[in-house]
């Protein structure tokens, strides 16, 4: 896991590295449930699409990698994979990150933003 990608989640949750237990229990709560039952500053598109926007390499990095470990043609194909976007195609997908002007730009960077957080829930050592 990318430890700056780590931060600004942590961050953009608005929790503390210090405050262990509610930490733990945020991300292992989005871990169980996922990140669409409202949490920290990663509810409102304003807040999301910015969050991508600011992270967009390492999130793109991230899923790259995770593309490779399931075999998949790349970054964007994966993504495209997200059961929340509903059969977008890769170059769709490609499209919409690289032009704020797309239709899906919107939607596909509240994705991107939601999967980081995901991610690094589930990457999380909750011992």
């Amino acid at each position: 896991m990318n430890t700056q990608l780590e931060k600004a989640v942590i961050d953009q949750l608005g929790l503390s590295y210090t405050d262990v237990n509610e930490l733990r229990g945020t991300l292992k709560d989005i871990r169980d449930n996922g990140i669409d039952g409202g949490f920290g500053s990663f509810i409102y598109h304003a807040d999301t699409v910015k969050f991508a926007e600011d992270n967009k390499s390492d999130i793109l990095n991230m899923a790259k990698d995770l593309a490779d470990d399931f075999g998949l043609a790349g970054a964007y194909s994966l993504i495209a994979a997200f059961n929340c976007l509903n059969d977008m195609t890769a170059d769709s997908v490609a499209e919409a990150i690289h032009s704020p002007d797309s239709e899906d730009y919107t939607y596909v960077m509240n994705s991107l933003s939601w999967f980081a957080v995901e991610e690094v829930a589930r990457s999380y050592d909750y011992e």
